[in-house]
C-alpha cells in the first residue's frame, strides 16, 4: 500500500439515527487532491450502502427523532453554519447565521429544534455584541497579541482572540435563543474532547447539562488550569446557569441523562495527570448527591450512553476499544465486545450502531443487537472495493517480558509477500507517553504504509501506555526514558532471536513522546541504522514553552524550575554527547504542544557533532501533518530516509 492508496481510502465518522433506527446516516471524509483538503459529505444508509445525501463540505449530521430531517454543518462565508434537510424532499436550508459560526448541535427530543454551541466574544457575549467585537477588530492596526494567563494559546490556536463557548435554542421556525447568560467558558477547547459528548438533554427538554472548561483570566485566584465542570441551563422559560459540580478537584465530562433527576458522568481525580481514568459517577440534580459505578475499574472508559438501566461503555483494554455493560445499580461490568477498536455507540431502534476498525482495516459501520450485544456485524464498508485491490502484510499480536519482568503488547505488521531472507525492522513508537498504538486504523502513522516497502513494523506498547492498568500508565513518571527503552529494546531482541528480522538494519520512529523516544534511545545504544524524530521533545526543560504545562512536574519527577538537574536525567538534550545516529527530523511550525524549537534544537546538535541529519518544516502544519499534499511528502521524506540507510 503506497501513500497514494493510503490517501485515496475514504474516512467514516460517527453515525446518527431516528430514534427507531429507520434513518441512519453518517459523515465520510476523502482526500480532494486538486483543492489539497479533506472534504466531508453525509451518506445515507440504503440497502447495506453508504449513499449520498448532501455536496461537499457537510459535517457533523444529526437526524431528527422522528427521522423527518438531518441537521449538519456547513461553510457559509468562511463561518461554519447549521443547516437543515429535509428527507421528504426540498433543498437545505441554514438556520444560523452565527458570527463566529457554529460548533456543534444536538436535537430536542420532541424535533422542534436543536441545542446549539458557539462561540461568542468574551467582552461581549451575545450575537449583536460580537458582530460589533468583530467589526471594531478589523479596525486595529497593531498585531500585539497579550495575556497574563497561564494557558495563553492551545494546540495551534492563540486563545487571545476573546472566543468562549455559548450555548443557544435554535427553533426550526424562528430567531435562535441564548441560554447560556454569565457562562464564561469552553466547552470543547480542542481535538482531545468530542464536543457532541459535552452536551446532555433531558428527556422532556427543559434543560441541559453541559461540561464547560472555565476559561483562564489571568488574574488572582486563577485556577492553574482550566476544570471541565457540570453546569445545569434552562432550556424553557426564563434563561438560568447553575454550576452543578463546581468544587471538584478533578475534570467532569460527558454527561448522559439517565432520566429526568438524574445525570450519569464521568469524574477525574485531578487536573495534573491527564492518565487519571474517569470514574463513571451518578448525580442527583436535586440533592447533588454522588454515587460511583467503576471507582474500582482498571479500564479507562471513553465513551458511553445509557439504556435503560445499565450503561453502554466503550472502554479501552489491551490496545482495543471493547464495548461493555455497566449495571446501573451494582455498577458490574460485562464485555460485550473483543474484536478490533469501536468509535462511539448511537441507539438505532433495537440495535447499536457504531465504527469498526483495527490495524487490519479502515473504520466500517457495524452493528450489534441491544437486547443480546455479542460481535459486532457488518452493516457497510465504504473502502471495501478499494481495500480488495491492496496487498497487505500480515498482522500479528506478541508479549515479550519488558522491564521488570511484566508482559508487554506488541503489534508486528509484516511486508506483504514472504521474503526469502529477514529484512529491515522499523520500530514505530507511539505519544503520548499515555497513549497507546491500538488496534486501530492509522492514518498519519499507518503500519501497513511503513512495512509496505519490505520491512517489518513493531509497534510496541511499553510501559505508560494506555489500556493495560493504571499502575502501569503511571509506572514511568519521573523516569521518561527508562522501562520504555527496556521495553523496546526486549521487542528487539526477541524479533532478532525468532529470525523475523535483520539485525543489521534496524530502525526507530515516532512522534511527540515518539519523537523523545526516537531522541533519547540513541543516547543510550547505537543499535538503529537511523531514526525520524516527529514533533520530537529534545529538551524537557525548554518544555516550559509548551501550550499545556500542567502535568510536566508529574510526568518529570521534578519542577524544572525548582530541580531541572532532576529533569535533564531524562532529557536528550543534556545527553547528546552519546548521540551518533543518523536522524529525520520534521516539526510543523505551528506546532504549540511541542514548540518547532524542540525539533531544532535536535537537528542543530546532531549538524554540530556531524551526525548525518536532515530536517523537514512545514509552515502550515501543527502537531500533526494534515494536508494531503504535505501527507504524501511526509511519507515521501519517510520512506527515503528509511531506504537511505536500511536497503
Amino acid at each position: 500500500m503506497s501513500p497514494d492508496d493510503l490517501l485515496d481510502l475514504v474516512r467514516l465518522g460517527t453515525p446518527s439515527a431516528s430514534t427507531d433506527g429507520s434513518v441512519v446516516v453518517a459523515p465520510i471524509a476523502r482526500a480532494d487532491r486538486a483543492a489539497n483538503r479533506m472534504v466531508s459529505r453525509i451518506h445515507r444508509l440504503e440497502g447495506g450502502v453508504l449513499v449520498p445525501l448532501t455536496g461537499d463540505d457537510a459535517s457533523s449530521p444529526t437526524v431528527a427523532p422522528d427521522g423527518h430531517a438531518v441537521a449538519f454543518l456547513r461553510p457559509v462565508k468562511g463561518e461554519t453554519q447549521l443547516h437543515l434537510l429535509p428527507l421528504d424532499g426540498g433543498e437545505a436550508r441554514a438556520l444560523t447565521d452565527f458570527p463566529h459560526g457554529v460548533l456543534g448541535a444536538q436535537w430536542l427530543p420532541d424535533g422542534s429544534g436543536l441545542v446549539v454551541v458557539a462561540p461568542l466574544a468574551r467582552s461581549a457575549p451575545d450575537l449583536e455584541g460580537t458582530r460589533t467585537f468583530i467589526a471594531q477588530e478589523a479596525e486595529r492596526q497593531d498585531t500585539a497579541r497579550v495575556t497574563e494567563a497561564r494557558l495563553y494559546r492551545y494546540w495551534d490556536r492563540w486563545l487571545t482572540d476573546e472566543r468562549t463557548h455559548h450555548v443557544f435554542v435554535v427553533p426550526l421556525d424562528g430567531d435562535a435563543r441564548q441560554v447560556s447568560p454569565g457562562l464564561d467558558a469552553w466547552l470543547a477547547l480542542g481535538p482531545m474532547v468530542d464536543l457532541s459528548t459535552q452536551v446532555a438533554i433531558a428527556p422532556d427538554g427543559s434543560r441541559a447539562v453541559i461540561s464547560a472548561a472555565s476559561a483562564p483570566h489571568g488574574g488572582e485566584g486563577e485556577p492553574p488550569m482550566p476544570r471541565y465542570a457540570l453546569w445545569e441551563l434552562a432550556l424553557e422559560g426564563e434563561p438560568r446557569v447553575r454550576a452543578l459540580t463546581p468544587d471538584h478537584v478533578g475534570n467532569d465530562r460527558g454527561p448522559v441523562f439517565v432520566d429526568e433527576s438524574t445525570v450519569l458522568f464521568g469524574a477525574t481525580k485531578g487536573l495534573d495527570d491527564y492518565s487519571a481514568p474517569p470514574i463513571l459517577t451518578l448525580l442527583d440534580l436535586a440533592s447533588g448527591e454522588e454515587r460511583t459505578l467503576t471507582d474500582d475499574w482498571d479500564l479507562t472508559p471513553g465513551t458511553w450512553l445509557v439504556d435503560g438501566v445499565r450503561a453502554l461503555v466503550v472502554a479501552e483494554e489491551r490496545a482495543r476499544a471493547r464495548l461493555f455493560s455497566v449495571d446501573l445499580e451494582s455498577g458490574e461490568r460485562t464485555r460485550l465486545t473483543t474484536e478490533g477498536s469501536l468509535g462511539r455507540p448511537v441507539i438505532a431502534g433495537d440495535r447499536l450502531l457504531m465504527t469498526q476498525q483495527s490495524i487490519a482495516y479502515p473504520a466500517r459501520l457495524v452493528h450489534v443487537p441491544r437486547a443480546d450485544a455479542g460481535e459486532p456485524e457488518l452493516v457497510a464498508d465504504p473502502n471495501a472495493e478499494r481495500l480488495a485491490e491492496l496487498e497487505l502484510g500480515r498482522v500479528e499480536e506478541l508479549e515479550v517480558k519488558g522491564a521488570r519482568g511484566d508482559a508487554v503488547q506488541l503489534f508486528v505488521v509484516h511486508p506483504p509477500g514472504e521474503p526469502e531472507s529477514p529484512p529491515p525492522l522499523v520500530h514505530m513508537i507511539h505519544g503520548g507517553p499515555h497513549g497507546t498504538f491500538g488496534d486501530v486504523w492509522h492514518y498519519r502513522w499507518n503500519a501497513h504504509a511503513f512495512a509496505a516497502p519490505g520491512y517489518v513494523a513493531a509497534l510496541v506498547n511499553f510501559h505508560g501506555s494506555t489500556s493495560f492498568g493504571h499502575e502501569s500508565t503511571r509506572s514511568i513518571q519521573g523516569a521518561w526514558g527508562e522501562m520504555p527503552t527496556e521495553d523496546v529494546m526486549a521487542a528487539t531482541d526477541l524479533l532478532i532471536e525468532r529470525g523475523v528480522v535483520d539485525p543489521e538494519r534496524m530502525a526507530i520512529t515516532g512522534g511527540s513522546y515518539g519523537g523523545y523516544m526516537c531522541s533519547w534511545i540513541p543516547t543510550v545504544t547505537d543499535r538503529f541504522q537511523c531514526a525520524i524524530a516527529h514533533a520530537a521533545v529534545t529538551d524537557l526543560g525548554a518544555m516550559l514553552a509548551t501550550d499545556w504545562t500542567l502535568g510536566l512536574s508529574r510526568g518529570y519527577g521534578a519542577d524544572p524550575t525548582v530541580d531541572p538537574d532532576r529533569v535533564a536525567r531524562w532529557s536528550p538534550a543534556h545527553h547528546w554527547k552519546s548521540h551518533s545516529t543518523p536522524t529525520l527530523v520534521i516539526h510543523g511550525e505551528r506546532d504549540f504542544r511541542v514548540p518547532l524549537s524542540q525539533g531544532l534544537e535536535l537537528y542543530g546538535a546532531l549538524k554540530m557533532k556531524g551526525v548525518e541529519a536532515r530536517l523537514v518544516v512545514y509552515p502550515d502544519e501543527n502537531h500533526w501533518i494534515l494536508s494531503p499534499a504535505n501527507a504524501r511528502h511526509w511519507y515521501g521524506e519517510v520512506h527515503r530516509w528509511l531506504a537511505r540507510f536500511l536497503r
